[in-house]
């Protein structure tokens, strides 16, 4: 059959072409558009910034300008000369003129040489008259030192609108407060020619944010000043901003912000208490913050981030007519300088979709006209050559053939749909319990039978055994019983001995239906004339089973054939599906078994193994059923059960690599066997040489009882140096310093070798002494000594690089062993040396290695990581990969606590007692305290009770002693 191309409708062709193109012009249109809107925008934006710089300069100038030409007139002016407030007074209605002017001046002053001081003030507003504790026919407030005549007077008048004095008020301590000649406006017009002008600050006053203009006066040395608020300033701020949430801030070359379009944030307050003012750097707005500290240019618009949004700033200078240089900062939100543009934007995307829907619909409409014609040929071949079995066919015709032939697909729909559903079903179905019934139900509907028992060969019997029965819409389970056999009709066991896989129609008897299966669905003694036989094989051609319908008089041979060619899918799916089941039981078995041989092998361990799953299923189904706190969500579905089991089981596999000698360790110089024996040997030799001498003295003619005694101080302190020996060999008490040093004196006593020491030796041994010299016979050797050949090397297949691929992160010893017998009876604590301890901790590195290079399904794959992590530390101080808490799994967790808390508590070790509750919950409290297990999990241990019920099931009655856990779950017992 040749290859044919992929086709499409006429109408597919040209609606998808043509909405193509209408939709690329479309959207590189809006694009362009939008991309000119926004370079508008942004030019915009920059043009806006400079008006608003240009604005912001004049609106400078026009406020300082006429207070700096007030000042210079008032500084030429005769008020100067004047010596009292009588005669200074005369001239009132010069400042009443210059505080009318329409200026953001509150005062003007003179300060005389002398320390006189003379200000009038304006009151321009309620607040203004508030702060000064005046009423509303107060206009004008003076403010007078006079130091005239030896004695200074200190005055205030309050003056109404035409000048009159309304009242005097005597200020007797503002002379002495308050010197003019002090403050900086006067210090530093005396240093500046022309109008000195003052940094910002608070005005003490009024609390208004302003700067003092001052000028030395041509007459009598007086200084003149004028007091502006800056207020106008940020008003002028706010109406430049381009945009609402636009930010316009006037910086001084200090960078103090001395005008801003939000007036309220321009002061703060300082160390002390005191209003000063702010730096741009503390702008409350971060957009002005962030943009000032940038690097850029001085001119130009740039776009940047702050507060997680987009922001396009400007900085522009602003010279004052001194020469003196402001920066003027503007930042603009993109969103809102962009608003239009994205309106726009969005407003062009819906008549684009306008655009598009109506000329498709019209590119539809007209590739339909043209198709029509061509559908009329195709769409009868395309209903024979086309099926869809998941949609009803609704075909109706009054042509019989095709009213036949509609029948005929709605039955071959049904027959598929039937067929689909089962398959879905036995390949979705993962319990083999489960799938019985599904089976029988889903046959038992194709034949339309209402009573049917399935039988299925048990896995360690031979014959068969009732697995389901149907009776109606009712399919019953029975207990499964592996090894036995249940009693069949004869039509079941002549079906399955032929051997073949045809299906077998017959009668059952009366007396059979009281058999297994049959008598829950059949009436008593009431036979069936028709029943039909399915005999299930698997793939060995074996048989697995049986499927009898019971009165199946109504089944067709389609309905027939169809089970029959279903049942064998099933019998094969059934098979499969009792080999998984079968080969995870004997997993499971096998795991068990090497739990088992473990926990035989040694005395040590006991039935650590088996209880330590256990201890970890009940935490693991804790943390499933809890509906609060952290293990809320926490959910195993049932193929993470299957490897929490497998972890479980394993997780101390490796001790089969370690070395009965090393486990059993019970002295310090044991290997194979205690060689406390041979050092005890040394000393009878060195108590024989004792009595030989003796002997020998007596012989030369020494007295007797003299020789005696000295042999008798000499067996005395050998018998007192072995009691020592034998002592530290034992290994119960801790070493101390006092007690290695006589250790390493009675060492280096001598004995007397005779005989060749390599001799007889095992051939390992004589490998390890080849580089050793062999010294002439006889031969002085030390009493107690660490030899070369007493040194096991490590061999280079164990030796751990730092990059070992199971992230094992350890001080690994260099050598194997050590024997050395100075080297063992020296240790500190206990038995172990480091390489055996080592060796010891080596089973926990094996598990890991063995669990690695294991082949596991996909559901298994955690295994060695539940496994490997139950001697890990939450705090990453652990052992072999040093992980933390966030590093490791809940289920790994929890086997920590559950191995700990099993050692603790295990009765059956001999050598150690089992811990009481309370005992072992303090050690585990103080651990979770610690950083070594997980406190959540510990709190799960103890509230969901579960060391209660494993006490009960496996610890001794005098152990299970009264625990309170509100005091370790109390967040006083947490610290």
């Amino acid at each position: 059959m040749p290859m044919r191309r992929f086709s499409f409708p006429l109408v597919v062709h040209l609606s998808t072409l043509f909405g193509l193109l209408t939709i690329v012009t479309v959207v590189a249109l809006t694009w362009l558009g939008y991309q000119r809107m926004v370079d508008l925008a942004e030019a915009n934006g920059k043009e806006l910034a400079e008006q608003s710089a240009a604005e912001v300069s004049q609106a400078v100038d026009i406020v300082f300008a006429p207070v700096e030409l007030v000042t210079a007139m008032i500084g030429e002016h005769q008020v100067n000369e004047e010596t009292t407030l009588e005669g200074r007074f005369r001239h009132f209605p010069l400042f009443r003129r210059a505080l009318d002017f329409r200026s953001p001046v509150d005062a003007y002053f003179i300060g005389y040489s002398n320390g006189d001081f003379f200000m009038v003030r304006r009151m321009r507003s309620e607040g203004h008259r508030r702060l000064l504790g005046v009423g509303e026919e107060v206009h004008y407030v003076i403010q007078s030192i006079d130091r005239e005549g030896g004695e200074a007077r200190g005055l205030i008048l309050h003056l109404d609108a035409q000048g009159a004095v309304l009242r005097q008020m005597a200020q007797p301590d503002y002379p002495h407060s308050f010197d003019p000649r002090t403050r900086p406006w006067y210090l530093k017009a005396l240093e500046t020619a022309g109008v000195a002008r003052t940094d910002p600050y608070v005005f003490n006053t009024t609390g208004a944010l302003g700067l003092t203009f001052a000028q030395r006066s041509s007459r009598a040395g007086a200084v003149v000043g004028a007091d502006i608020s800056l207020a106008s300033l940020s008003e002028v701020m706010r109406r430049q901003k381009p945009t609402t949430s636009s930010h316009v801030v006037l910086v001084d070359p200090s960078g103090r912000v001395i005008a801003a379009d939000n007036a309220t944030a321009l002061t703060a307050l300082g160390p002390g208490g005191e209003p000063t003012v702010i730096g741009v750097d503390a702008y409350p707005a971060q957009a002005v913050r962030v943009f000032n500290r940038m690097e850029r240019a001085e001119d130009g618009l740039v776009r940047y981030d702050a507060g997680g949004a987009s922001y396009l700033g400007f900085r522009k200078p602003v010279s004052l007519r001194n020469g003196d240089m402001l920066s003027l900062i503007i930042t603009i939100p993109e969103r809102e300088l962009l608003a239009a543009a994205r309106s726009a934007l969005r407003e062009n995307l819906l008549l684009a979709a306008v655009v598009f829907i109506a000329a498709l619909a019209a590119t539809l409409l007209a590739a339909w006209s043209i198709s029509r014609s061509l559908a009329h040929l195709t769409r009868a071949a395309n209903r024979f050559r086309e099926f869809d079995y998941a949609t009803p066919i609704t075909e109706t015709s009054r042509v019989a053939e095709v009213s036949a032939l509609a029948d005929s697909f709605r039955s071959l729909q049904d027959t598929l749909n039937r067929y689909d559903t089962l398959l879905h079903l036995i390949a979705r179905e993962r319990d083999l319990t489960s799938l019985q019934p599904t089976i029988l139900g889903e046959l038992s509907a194709v034949l339309g039978v209402e009573k049917a028992v399935l039988y299925v060969v048990p896995q360690q019997a031979d014959g068969l055994v009732v697995a389901a029965h149907k009776d109606g819409a009712h399919i019953r389970l029975t207990e499964a019983r592996p090894d036995a056999i249940d009693p069949v009709p004869a039509l079941v066991t002549e079906t399955l001995a032929t051997g073949e896989r045809q299906v077998a129609e017959g009668r059952i008897a009366a007396e059979e239906t009281r058999l297994p299966g049959l008598a829950e669905v059949a009436p008593p003694d009431a036979g069936f004339e028709r029943a039909l036989c399915y005999p299930l094989y698997d793939r060995r051609n074996q048989a697995i089973g049986a499927i009898l319908f019971l009165d199946a008089e109504g089944a067709g041979d389609g309905a027939r054939a169809l089970v029959g060619a279903l049942r064998g899918i099933a019998a094969v799916l059934l098979e499969t599906r009792q080999l998984i089941v079968s080969e995870k039981h004997l997993f499971k078995a096998f795991i068990a078994l090497i739990a088992g041989a473990i926990d035989a092998k040694s005395p040590y361990t006991g039935g650590h193994c088996a209880r330590v799953p256990e201890l970890t299923k009940m935490l693991a189904a804790a943390a499933v059923e809890s509906v609060d706190g952290p293990f809320r969500d926490f959910t195993l579905s049932e193929d993470e059960w299957d490897a929490v089991h497998v972890a479980a089981w394993l997780h101390d596999c490796g001790k089969i690599t370690s070395p009965d000698f090393v486990i059993d360790k019970a002295t310090k110089l044991e290997t194979i066997y205690d060689r406390i024996h041979e050092v005890r040997m040394r000393f009878e030799v060195l108590k024989r040489d004792a009595e030989i001498e003796r002997l020998e003295a007596v012989l030369a003619g020494a007295d007797p009882q003299a020789a005696a005694k000295l042999r008798d101080r000499r067996w005395a302190q050998l018998d007192d140096d072995f009691a020592f020996v034998a002592k530290c060999n034992e290994g119960g008490e801790s070493m101390e310093d006092v007690q290695l040093a006589r250790l390493k004196t009675i060492a280096e006593r001598g004995w007397l070798r005779t005989l060749d020491d390599t001799l007889g030796i095992a051939h390992g041994e004589r490998q390890r002494r080849t580089a050793q010299p062999v010294p002439g016979l006889p031969v002085w050797e030390p009493l107690l000594a660490d030899r070369p050949h007493h040194i096991i090397p490590r061999p280079p297949r164990e030796v751990l690089a730092a990059d070992n691929p199971w992230g094992f992160k350890l001080q690994q010893p260099k050598h194997l062993y050590n024997r050395g017998e100075l080297h063992n009876l020296s240790v500190r604590r206990g038995t172990l040396n480091p390489e055996e301890r080592y060796k010891i901790n080596d089973h926990i590195i094996q598990t890991i290695i063995m669990l690695s290079a294991l082949p596991y399904p996909r559901h298994l794959r955690a295994v060695p990581e539940l496994a490997g992590g139950h001697h890990e530390r939450m705090d990453g101080k652990g052992y072999p990969r040093q992980l933390s808490r966030d590093d490791m799994s809940p289920v790994a967790r929890m086997m920590a606590v559950a191995d700990i808390f099993e050692a603790l508590t295990a009765a059956d070790r001999p050598y150690k007692k089992g811990k009481t509750l309370s005992d072992a919950i303090g050690i585990m409290a103080r651990m979770a305290r610690d950083g070594h297990i997980d406190p959540d999990i510990f709190a799960l241990f103890l509230s969901a009770g579960i060391y209660r019920d494993y006490a009960a099931r496996h610890m001794e009655p005098e152990q299970i002693d009264k625990v309170k856990i509100e005091d370790y779950l109390s967040p006083q017992a947490a610290e």
